[in-house]
């Protein structure tokens, strides 16, 4: 690409450190990166030595607390003139990597829908209903689908039936 200036990166290991919060000390929001550093060197203390002797190596300012939560689903109103998309609806937590995809997902449709309304062909209640119809039965599907990987390999809270 014209202007594109890569310059070589020093190499660096991306580790998350997961699970329900029962499972860490109480008061981690107020921690410092290098508590952060040390409580997830100890989350690996069954692992070979290399696992944590890697995490001790890092620098402890790049350590922080992500919280992930996730939608529970559920039906929405009747629509009226106003609807949502992506995380405003379907939040989900990254194990799968599909939340921005689904978000355009929505957009893409959302955008269909409110075509055939600026072409007069649908009202504008109509086409909100069928959006969100479509729109809840596939971008639910994808939160449960990401809950339960997040249950089986990060100790995600699985979401009610």
């Amino acid at each position: 690409m014209p202007g594109l200036s890569l310059r070589p990166q020093p190499d660096y290991v991306v580790c998350i450190v997961g699970g329900r919060h029962e499972f860490f000390p109480s008061g981690l929001h107020e921690a410092s990166g290098a508590e952060l550093q040390q409580v997830a060197a100890e989350a690996l203390g069954a692992w070979p030595e290399q696992a944590g002797a890697l995490v001790r190596a890092g620098d402890p300012a790049a350590f922080f607390l992500i919280e992930m939560y996730t939608s529970v689903p559920c039906a929405l109103d009747t629509p009226v003139s106003v609807t949502l998309l992506g995380d405003a609806v379907h939040a989900m937590t990254p194990t799968l990597g599909r939340g921005a995809n689904v978000a355009m997902r929505d957009g893409a449709l959302l955008g269909r829908a409110l075509r055939d309304v600026a072409a007069g062909r649908r009202t504008l209640g109509a086409a909100l209903a069928d959006y969100e119809r479509e729109m809840v039965a596939y971008g639910f599907a994808v939160v449960r689908e990401a809950a339960e990987i997040g249950r089986q390999r990060m100790a995600q809270n699985p979401l009610p039936a």
